[in-house]
């Protein structure tokens, strides 16, 4: 089984230098050295924490309703229990919040916040550190129908921000 890698093989897997980058492979027979066992576990640890620590995105979230009790319905009930949730500005019958999520909005959420408060208007704008970014709406129309725009593009990731705007 080859495994392709950023990483090559060194005395010691701190030293590792570009071995994929050069067009090489890494097979599990490359692997019987002791040494190159520790660098085989340290890129799969890598490859781990790369799987389970995802990419911030970052909703910036407008929601307005023509019914002020099922705004403050939402509120307690669907963005309390977001943690990672802050409130920029509330109003009667409107709130802008941010709301972090992994990898990606969580667009089935945002749908199903339109089933239960058919009288809310929400739009999502986001960006995520690996450089995608979009825009969802979504309101239910005169004939009960739930209608949902959205769009997305490749934009800055977080290293292309800190390069062009330094």
């Amino acid at each position: 089984m080859d495994i392709k890698v950023f990483l090559s093989v060194s005395k010691h897997p701190a030293d590792a230098t570009s071995h994929a980058t050069k067009g090489g492979m890494l097979s599990d027979s490359y692997f019987a050295h002791s040494n190159v066992q520790r660098c085989k576990k340290y890129i799969e640890v890598c490859l781990y924490v790369f799987q389970t620590m995802p990419n911030d995105c970052w909703n910036h979230l407008t929601i307005t309703c023509d019914n002020p009790n099922e705004l403050t319905n939402l509120i307690i009930t669907e963005i309390k229990e977001h943690h990672q949730c802050t409130i920029k500005k509330r109003g009667e019958k409107g709130v802008i919040m941010n709301i972090w999520s992994p990898w990606a909005p969580d667009f089935e959420w945002l749908s199903d916040l339109l089933t239960k408060y058919p009288n809310c208007w929400i739009k999502n704008e986001w960006d995520e550190e690996g450089g995608m970014a979009g825009v969802w709406v979504g309101f239910v129309d005169k004939n009960n129908s739930k209608i949902i725009k959205q769009m997305d593009w490749a934009d800055l990731c977080l290293e292309e921000r800190y390069y062009w705007f330094l």
